[in-house]
């Protein structure tokens, strides 16, 4: 997005005009007048402003930036951002009930408890709860115990990973990373 700055003498031009069109006398801004000393002064805080702006807009670009935003802003470095990829990791099942076997479906979406990342339970044909001919992981049933809590053989890791179409660095990575070209 081009940003719309001016010049000292644009600003000074434009100012000269609208005072020009306001008056219904005619004023004289030669060098040395007073009304030029007045219009040049405030076209140089105005351009100290537009600077002060440009240099926020530079400094927080990147961090609200997304999209081919963030691409065209590391360019500017000479830099070009990797792709975001699917985050991957486990995800721990557990049931206060251990007298039936649990089933958990591929595909199955989770998500953090402020529910702003989701995720998806992914198949590993390596691990052993995985049944490979109905698309599942299963905990069997196991020794009930009398502890209000999950017991220790009813909780199950199982490998997750957050779906493609929602992929994003992650909360700990938000800066893009960027390699030299």
């Amino acid at each position: 997005m081009a940003l719309n700055t001016q010049s000292f003498t644009s600003l000074v031009q434009q100012q000269v005009a609208a005072i020009q069109a306001a008056c219904s006398t005619a004023l004289t801004f030669l060098v040395g007048s007073l009304e030029l000393a007045r219009v040049q002064a405030v076209a140089g805080v105005a351009m100290w402003l537009q600077s002060l702006v440009l240099q926020f807009l530079t400094a927080t670009r990147l961090s609200t930036a997304s999209g081919a935003d963030v691409d065209s802003f590391v360019g500017d470095f000479g830099l070009i951002r990797e792709a975001a990829i699917p985050a991957t990791g486990e995800v721990t099942f557990a049931r206060f009930s251990s007298s039936s076997t649990a089933y958990i479906p591929v595909g199955t979406q989770l998500s953090t408890s402020d529910g702003t990342q989701q995720f998806l339970v992914i198949a590993d044909t390596t691990r052993a709860a995985f049944n490979a001919s109905t698309d599942t992981y299963i905990v069997p049933a196991c020794r009930a115990t009398s502890m209000p809590t999950p017991s220790r053989c009813c909780r199950r890791r199982f490998p997750a990973s957050t779906p493609s179409t929602m992929a994003r660095p992650s909360p700990v990575a938000s800066m893009p990373k960027a390699m030299r070209r």
